[in-house]
């Protein structure tokens, strides 16, 4: 999710809605009583003997039904028209807003505590990070640095394989593997980038993976591409590949939090708290640390006084989506705890 504009005393957020998970989060910030405006088609009738024409408007709605749609996933607001761009829609009829991948609405509302961390929340996950890309296929390697807006080349290198002889023609491939990996660490050591993705043709990446040393290996992810050309580092992105291991860096930290968290509470460690009430009362005592909260509790009125409580005795807030394993394992025992500081 993409934050344009935040203005939280005046109640109003614009924003860009970039992926799948970006609608689950929409579906946690908005309730009834909202409004949200936003671009939609509508059939507009200036007099009662003229047919209706469909025109592009301008809508505000306050909110009455929240629903999810699938195939593509999006979010189904329905409500009463508030406001419009065009005199001829009667105020006070209803209509619907789908928002969906690539879709900007402005909500107007009362931002709780929750809504701006989950609105956070999922500004960070698109985010963008400085990531390397590469493709390949024997003989032949293209590297691209990818920023917000573009793919910066930043080198290439062939070699030949000698495929006169079987010997030499796999002595010289696993050769130009070992320095395609050499100049996998060089770039990674040499630029700000997080995480390689590497792109290979066929069943290169096996031979890769064989190859990869210890303390390289957790900063690299493999994915199959068509073609080792400068296309293929393009190939990378439209395949989803990006957004995944943003989505997979998220997931990853927030099944570690639950792990210690669990891990806490098996060891029988003073330093661990679950439950509502007895979570609150280590707040009131400004013994919260770090604060685990599941993101389909938030919208309880006191989980959402406890956050602030924890927020006034600088505590950290860790809101823990329920879509993934560890999620769903946190949610069924509660949705509530707390890594305490005594």
């Amino acid at each position: 999710m993409r934050i344009i504009r935040a203005d939280y005393k005046k109640d109003t957020v614009r924003l860009a809605v970039e992926t799948n998970d970006d609608v689950y989060f929409l579906q946690r910030v908005l309730e009834t009583g909202d409004l949200i405006t936003g671009s939609t088609t509508r059939k507009v009738k200036k007099g009662a003997k003229e047919e209706a024409v469909r025109k592009h408007v301008t809508l505000t709605l306050r909110i009455e039904k929240i629903e999810f749609k699938d195939e593509p996933l999006a979010l189904r607001v329905n409500g009463k028209i508030v406001q419009s761009s065009d005199e001829d829609v009667a105020l006070g009829s209803y209509h619907s807003l789908e928002l969906g991948e690539a879709s900007i609405v402005t909500v107007l509302k009362k931002f709780s505590a929750v809504d701006k961390k989950l609105l956070e929340k999922a500004a960070a996950k698109t985010k963008h990070k400085l990531i390397l890309l590469a493709v390949l296929d024997y003989g032949e390697a293209h590297f691209g640095m990818l920023t917000r807006n573009k793919i910066k080349p930043v080198g290439s290198f062939e070699k030949s394989m000698g495929r006169k002889d079987l010997k030499d023609a796999e002595k010289n491939r696993e050769l130009f593997l070992r320095e395609f990996l050499e100049k996998i660490r060089v770039h990674l050591e040499n630029s700000k980038a997080e995480i390689a993705i590497i792109g290979a043709v066929g069943f290169v990446s096996d031979a890769l993976k064989n190859l990869i040393s210890k303390d390289l290996k957790p900063r690299v992810r493999f994915a199959k591409v068509s073609t080792n050309t400068t296309r293929g580092l393009h190939e990378l992105i439209a395949r989803g590949e990006v957004a995944q291991v943003i989505k997979d860096d998220e997931i990853s930290k927030e099944s570690t939090l639950v792990m210690i968290f669990f891990e806490k509470i098996q060891k029988n460690s003073k330093k661990v708290s679950y439950g509502l009430e007895a979570v609150h009362e280590k707040a009131k005592k400004g013994g919260v640390e770090t604060l685990l909260v599941s993101d389909a509790r938030v919208r309880d009125a006191r989980v959402q006084e406890l956050i602030e409580r924890v927020e006034e005795g600088a505590g950290s807030i860790e809101l823990i989506s329920a879509q993934h394993e560890r999620g769903e394992e946190f949610l069924r025992f509660g949705g509530i705890g707390a890594l305490t500081r005594f």
